[in-house]
């Protein structure tokens, strides 16, 4: 059977889910005309960003895997974008392919990435020619091994890069490794927090001892500093909810991180931030401000966003006493986190559950759903 072209693709997903090609470019954000000449396949070059944009309109993992695979064949048909790298590739591939890796990521492939750099990164970090390539292969693969509970695995790696960049003199690297390592931290077993909280100090006590000298230095400085205020609040808020409570240092803590919000950076992530502020609003039971953090944090379109939304979320409706307002969140959230391979959002929003479960003796999540598909039925 002849495959479609990627226009052809784009028109069939964008009426099957929208009913018209109007509708959808309303919702993806593009003219009337560029998707007319897209689908028409009289526009030139369709670049990866906006094949980025065109995905985002489309929820179901199989619609951006159709048209993922259908800009591969009509527009990017080369091996960098058709399959990952292996030992022996060109320091050009793996660069393409670390620029393109959010594209797998939201086709659900972050375990793929994490392999292809986790080989790499062992492949790389002996070879001095290449210190920057491998310091960025295992930089990623510790953020992959996050978002995928291997959690030891990102803090052993995070540590190999430190050692890379001390050898390699660049003290930029040594502050991102060693906050890799302090996030990576959180969720290794119940006694993490305080873990974590001895990680998070020793990247204070170095970004205060940094002197950076270059434009981009001073930077990603000032960005790792206003990221460490915010990573800090996150380790005495799990400290905070696994029984450890400090009110006023966290008090403290959310105070200072609130000052810097005006002056924050894309670096940082605003909405990100926003979403760490209601954590520690939620646990100094301060939950209208909470919900305003939250409202100000969503981002659509952006699933590891929405997930830490969801998860936050949930934990507000808990704080509130609203039983069915969590539930609702985790029914819709918990699939998408499966079906992304995010597990380590899935295992939040579960133990949320689990929690309400034992609380307010409610039947599982699935048991619900089966239940209530025969009631239906009946």
């Amino acid at each position: 059977m002849q495959q479609r072209s990627f226009g052809e693709e784009l028109r069939l997903l964008a009426r099957r889910r929208y009913a018209s090609l109007a509708a959808f470019s309303a919702v993806a954000g593009l003219s009337p005309g560029r998707i007319s000449q897209i689908v028409k396949g009289t526009y030139p070059n369709l670049s990866y960003q906006t094949l980025e944009t065109l995905l985002r309109a489309f929820p179901d993992i199989a619609e951006k895997e159709a048209l993922y695979q259908a800009w591969i064949r009509d527009y990017a048909p080369s091996p960098i974008e058709t399959e990952l790298p292996t030992a022996g590739a060109t320091d050009d591939e793996i660069w393409g392919f670390l620029e393109c890796r959010n594209s797998l990521y939201e086709l659900g492939k972050i375990g793929n990435v994490r392999d292809a750099t986790g080989s790499l990164w062992h492949e790389l970090a002996h070879q001095p020619s290449r210190q920057e390539l491998a310091y960025h292969c295992g930089k990623i693969h510790v953020e992959t091994s996050s978002h995928t509970e291997r959690h030891r695995q990102a803090i052993h790696v995070s540590r190999e890069l430190q050692n890379l960049a001390t050898s390699a003199y660049e003290p930029a690297w040594v502050a991102s490794a060693l906050w890799q390592e302090a996030i990576s931290t959180y969720p290794v077993d119940p006694d993490s927090p305080r873990y974590s909280r001895s990680a998070m100090s020793r990247l204070g006590r170095y970004l205060s001892d940094w002197q950076p000298r270059t434009d981009r230095e001073r930077s990603l400085h000032r960005t790792l500093f206003q990221t460490y205020l915010r990573d800090r609040l996150i380790a005495l808020e799990e400290l905070y909810r696994h029984g450890v409570r400090n009110r006023s240092l966290l008090e403290y803590q959310l105070a200072a991180l609130q000052s810097v919000l005006p002056e924050i950076e894309i670096g940082v992530d605003f909405k990100g931030t926003k979403e760490v502020e209601a954590r520690a609003l939620i646990a100094l039971g301060r939950l209208d401000e909470a919900s305003d953090a939250l409202e100000a944090a969503a981002q659509p379109g952006d699933t590891y966003n929405s997930l830490k939304v969801a998860v936050t979320t949930a934990r507000l409706h808990v704080a509130d006493k609203d039983a069915d307002g969590a539930f609702q969140i985790l029914a819709q959230w918990v699939p998408i986190a499966e079906t992304q391979s995010l597990y380590h959002y899935r295992s939040q929003l579960v133990s949320i559950e689990q929690s309400l479960l034992q609380a307010y003796q409610r039947l599982p999540l699935a048991e619900r759903v089966e239940r209530n598909a025969s009631d239906i039925e009946s």
